[in-house]
């Protein structure tokens, strides 16, 4: 069981003044992402390119989905549900697979501030994951959405594409 002083060196203020001089109190190093239980991880020029490459198709594909499979072979029940939802409503969608590399779900949860996956993406903002696109679908909103942010023309562009890392 940990002592309480071992439990305040390892707190860590989320902001402020004191929030540098108590990493630096915990042994904790700038540049370095930790984990509960897990060892510290150093952002690389790698995860620094991932990063880029994920903020790419954010900012450039109508609809993004990243999801856990591909839309030919879904491998989560939350992604297909998503996936469901926009075919339904006609979106153009460009879906990223996040399995083959663990990083992609580090790097874009960390862009989106979003923990779980699918994220779904209508021109460059998060919308959501599947219980919620799941919901603006069943209320007859995502198609509201989908033409607000990529106007009334947007199932001319249905085209369905998978991007691989």
């Amino acid at each position: 069981m940990a002592t309480v002083k071992e439990l305040k060196a390892t707190a860590r203020p989320k902001s402020g003044k004191g929030a540098a001089r108590a990493e630096r109190r915990a042994g904790r190093v700038p540049g370095v992402i930790y984990g509960d239980n897990k060892p510290p991880v150093a952002i690389s020029v790698n995860d620094a390119e991932l990063r880029q490459r994920i903020q790419d198709v954010i900012d450039n594909e109508p609809v993004a989905l990243f999801m856990k499979g591909t839309p030919q072979f879904v491998m989560c029940g939350n992604s297909d549900r998503a996936l469901r939802a926009l075919r339904e409503a006609g979106a153009p969608v460009t879906a990223v697979d996040v399995l083959p590399d663990p990083s992609i779900r580090q790097e874009l949860s960390a862009i989106s501030g979003w923990p779980t996956i699918p994220q779904v993406f209508v021109n460059g903002e998060l919308v959501g994951g599947a219980d919620i696109v799941e919901e603006l679908a069943a209320g007859g909103e995502l198609k509201g959405v989908l033409e607000e942010k990529l106007g009334p023309d947007y199932r001319d562009a249905r085209a369905e594409k998978t991007l691989h890392g």
